[in-house]
């Protein structure tokens, strides 16, 4: 994420995965420069630590440093999830179309490590 840049809060209504960003360069690394908010939740990125959350909730990112912030993104099955569910989800993004098909595509593309 480029420097003074903001990433305004939006969801993806998918409460089916949960999100991890491992910090791999965080510029002014400790000075509260660059931070996650998940709902009431702010938190900074430290360099090497991990953050989960679920991107459903709605959430933004902003860094107030000159220089970009670094992340490793994994998308990753909601805990909770039974395998029924998983089989059914994975079955949906294989068949597509339908009403909202192209929204729906945009938020699936890349999101399972079984």
């Amino acid at each position: 994420m480029p420097g003074d840049t903001k990433i305004n809060v939006h969801t993806d209504s998918c409460n089916f995965i949960l999100t991890s960003h491992l910090a791999l360069v965080v510029p002014e690394n400790g000075n509260n420069k660059c931070r996650l908010t998940v709902g009431p939740d702010t938190r900074e990125w430290l360099e090497g630590t991990s953050m989960v959350f679920d991107t459903s909730i709605f959430h933004d990112a902003i860094n107030e440093s000159d220089g970009t912030r670094y992340i490793l993104m994994l998308r990753v099955w909601h805990p909770e999830l039974m395998d029924v569910e998983r089989d059914a989800l994975q079955v949906r993004k294989r068949k597509g179309g339908g009403e909202g098909s192209e929204e729906r595509d945009k938020a699936y593309n890349a999101w399972i490590i079984n």
